[in-house]
């Protein structure tokens, strides 16, 4: 179903000092109060979704720049944007011209006050929204009266992607590539430079869950034949989706797109009656016939690596496994009652015969994973470890941080807590295949990390010797 973005014409009046002695000074001088209104439906770019339809106004504290020629002489005036019961006025500055001459106004959304003339623009990263990058200006010659009406034009192109297959609506990120980044806008005769900089990435912006469609604006530019245009990661692969032809990215103009993405494979068309429809921007009813889709499986990342256990130090002791908020090795306990080293790859553990706490994690040293990819849940553990005596007995957990202490987590394959494994006197290669979504009913999610701990058993008197440590995602 089509959702339909709904624009307010919006009325913005300059607001004026207040001063009616300003005013009579003006008009005394041949000088004429001047206010703005905007209309037409060519507004800013979508900010908004809700009951099914789109609704976009500007908001309070928004900042336009005013230049004028001729009639007056202002110079990136900043006006801004405030709102009272619907209405929409711009304060900040009295603007005035000399009525019966030509006076020529440009605006330009959104403000920068370093502009002198020039807007330079340079996109990036749109996930989270597009409104910081929907240039628009407009322009207005008056000679008499006192209303300037602005018609505001988007200067960049969009380009709009749904994302179908009962593969693809799982997804919930897709990246514009090889965009150029950079467009220059002059005040002087509203004109736009050719886009320029190095080919970036764009994270593009969710604008529709229900349809799973998602928006970017970029300078107007050509993709040529061949070039990587979207990417998607979903199900542990990664798809790639290569126009075979060049596409040409116009200013002003929606570019709409679809992925599709089965268990059989993925295909992209562009189709012009797909996504959202946008009103104020017109529809590229270009047609795109050939495009080349790629798979290719996500490589599995080194969570803990051979080399970073090698370079690691140990952490300020905490009080407990739930107090670990960072990544990196750490010694768990409140109290001093093991001797704990990490030096040269080599992580010492040695429990004391006596100790004034019993708790299991008092001698424990722990791992906490950076953040991994949604919907990972199979680890590979590996270790090698000895002990001073051949019934040492080493406890092993891997568990989802910040949980509570009812968490029930990995143990040598079952859910039970507590368990351990046997070491010996003589070095063994220790290899652990770690699936967490059996070991986590409650269907708790782990892309904050995961932690691995290991601890001595309570009061052994033993020192165990462990290298060689990683922990690797498995597909």
């Amino acid at each position: 179903m089509k959702n339909q973005l709904l624009f307010a014409a919006l009325a913005v009046t300059a607001l004026l000092s207040g001063c009616s002695k300003e005013e009579e000074s003006d008009e005394k001088n041949g000088r004429t109060p001047i206010s703005f209104v905007i209309g037409g439906v060519e507004t800013r770019a979508v900010t908004t979704y809700a009951s099914g339809s789109y609704t976009t106004v500007f908001e309070a504290g928004d900042k336009v720049g005013i230049y004028a020629t001729g009639g007056a002489a202002y110079s990136n005036t900043e006006l801004t944007v405030a709102e009272s019961s619907g209405s929409y006025t711009l304060g900040g500055a009295t603007l005035s011209y000399t009525s019966g001459t030509a006076t020529d106004f440009t605006a330009y959304y959104p403000y920068k006050s370093e502009s002198a003339g020039t807007v330079s623009m340079t996109v990036g990263d749109q996930s989270a929204g597009i409104k910081a990058y929907d240039l628009m200006t407009a322009t207005k010659q008056i000679t008499t009266g006192s209303t300037v009406s602005l018609q505001f034009q988007h200067q960049m192109a969009m380009v709009q992607v749904q994302i179908v297959g009962s593969i693809g609506t799982t997804a919930t990120a897709i990246t514009l590539k090889n965009v150029l980044p950079t467009v220059t806008w002059t005040a002087a005769g509203n004109s736009l430079s050719a886009a320029t900089g190095s080919a970036t990435d764009i994270p593009m912006y969710r604008i529709d869950a229900a349809s799973n469609t998602y928006v970017a604006l970029i300078p107007a530019q050509t993709l040529a034949n061949g070039t990587e245009m979207f990417r998607t990661q979903v199900g542990g692969k990664t798809y790639t989706f290569k126009p075979n032809s060049q596409v040409e990215l116009t200013r002003n103009k929606v570019s709409k797109f679809k992925v599709t993405i089965n268990a059989s494979g993925a295909t992209m068309e562009s189709v012009s009656n797909i996504g959202v429809d946008i009103a104020g921007w017109t529809v590229d009813a270009t047609v795109y016939e050939d495009f080349t889709a790629s798979t290719e499986e996500v490589p599995a990342v080194e969570l803990i690596s051979t080399s970073d256990f090698t370079s690691a130090t140990l952490g300020t002791r905490v009080g407990g496994l739930k107090d670990i908020m960072s990544e990196g090795w750490v010694q768990v306990g409140p109290e001093a009652n093991a001797a704990i080293t990490l030096a040269g790859g080599t992580l010492t553990l040695q429990s004391q015969t006596s100790v004034t706490s019993s708790n299991w994690y008092n001698r424990a040293v722990a791992f906490r994973s950076k953040a991994i990819a949604s919907g990972i849940t199979k680890f590979t553990l590996k270790f090698t470890v000895k002990c001073s005596n051949a019934s040492g007995n080493l406890q092993l957990g891997v568990l989802q941080p910040e949980v509570s202490s009812g968490n029930t987590f990995f143990k040598l394959g079952t859910v039970t807590n507590h368990n351990y494994i046997t070491v010996g006197t003589e070095e063994s290669a220790k290899e652990y295949e770690i699936d967490l979504s059996t070991s986590n009913p409650t269907g708790g999610v782990y892309t904050n990390g995961i932690l691995v701990y290991l601890a001595p058993k309570t009061n052994d008197g033993y020192t165990y010797t462990i290298t060689n440590v990683t922990l690797v995602e498995k597909k």
